[in-house]
């Protein structure tokens, strides 16, 4: 495959096709930076003529709702047509549970067609999951690590207890990132992923869109520069975090969950109610660990050593190294391949990852 590569069989002019007219999805994956590109980047490729509408409210409303199974697709399909030169950016696109990215990917091929360009942006296994996790905690979803990473087995039996579109759990066997990434491929034209460690240079914008260096040197520049958008929790705050609930749980009460938050302000809001003073020191306690994390010890959290984190681990990382590796800082896939590499021949030990860019 490397001799293949180097002898120059790719797809010439991949990276340099592009299309001002079509439309790109963002679909995740979370915790990649992808707050700080919404908040700071992608607000700004409207003021710069790059785009015509960023997250347009109908259609991007609409389809969040269809991810929690509230919205029917064919409510979707007019709007999204009608768009050109537009952007979505929402993790939950790609959905956070594995098991769903399938049915993820159809949805949106459904919606959007294969001609929408998808933009993957992507972080090394093992961090991700770890970051996943302390996502879980700042939901309110306080469970340890093993009650939160399931083999399919445990998943299985207990999935009819998990809600779509909520972080309650994942089947930690189904996380496989080269078939997340062939399931896009397959369905759609272009598919382009970025690896975190290259994303604050945005070069994957000119890859997308052709804007010129200076525009994407100084939008590089704002989103350096940004304020830091979330914070994880700090292993103290972990370690607070899980104590607080296990002596809660010693009296037989939990915490409330953000989506159970939701629930109780859109009931309060209602009937015109005024929120519980209980629902606020639960938030409060949210806010305080997020300040410890911040100001206090700042010792990060790591997963425990003999956590187990699926059956694909060795191939995530493997490919996940290739990604990083890409000589421009992203791979751009088009029509399944990226310079003659399907995603995943980029787990062989003797592709040069280098040269599929």
């Amino acid at each position: 495959m490397a001799e293949f590569l180097r002898a120059g069989n790719c797809h010439a002019g991949a990276l340099a096709r592009t299309d001002g007219n079509m439309n790109v999805l963002h679909v995740g994956m979370g915790k990649t930076g992808t707050t700080s590109l919404q908040l700071y980047v992608f607000p700004s490729l409207i003021l710069k003529g790059v785009i015509k509408a960023y997250n347009p409210p109908p259609l991007h409303i609409l389809l969040d709702n269809a991810v929690n199974g509230l919205v029917q697709e064919s409510e979707l399909a007019p709007l999204a047509f009608a768009q050109e030169r537009m952007l979505i950016s929402n993790e939950t696109l790609l959905e956070w549970d594995p098991a769903l990215w399938e049915a993820s990917a159809d949805r949106l091929l459904r919606v959007f067609g294969r001609d929408a360009i998808i933009l993957i942006t992507l972080r090394a296994p093992r961090p991700y999951l770890r970051s996943l996790y302390q996502q879980m905690l700042h939901h309110g979803k306080i469970r340890p690590p093993e009650d939160f990473f399931l083999p399919s087995q445990t998943y299985r039996a207990v999935r009819r207890f998990l809600r779509p579109g909520e972080l309650d759990a994942i089947d930690v066997d189904d996380f496989d990132m080269v078939h997340m990434v062939s399931l896009f491929t397959a369905r759609f034209s272009r598919v382009v992923l970025v690896p975190i460690e290259t994303i604050g240079e945005l070069r994957f914008l000119s890859a997308i869109w052709g804007i010129s260096d200076d525009v994407r040197a100084q939008l590089a520049t704002d989103f350096s520069s940004a304020p830091r958008a979330n914070t994880s929790y700090s292993r103290l705050a972990v370690r607070l975090t899980l104590g607080r609930e296990r002596l809660l749980s010693a009296f037989g009460v939990q915490s409330a969950s953000s989506s159970n938050m939701q629930m109780h302000k859109a009931l309060a809001h209602a009937r015109g109610e005024v929120m519980p003073v209980r629902s606020r020191i639960l938030v409060s306690w949210h806010k305080l660990m997020v300040l410890l994390s911040r100001y206090g010890p700042r010792t990060g959290y790591q997963l425990p050593e003999n956590l187990y984190l699926g059956r694909h681990m060795a191939r995530n990382e493997a490919f996940y190294r290739s990604v990083r590796e890409a000589s421009d800082g992203y791979l751009s896939f088009l029509d399944g391949e990226a310079n003659g590499c399907t995603p995943s021949a980029l787990t062989a030990s003797e592709v040069d990852s280098a040269s599929c860019s």
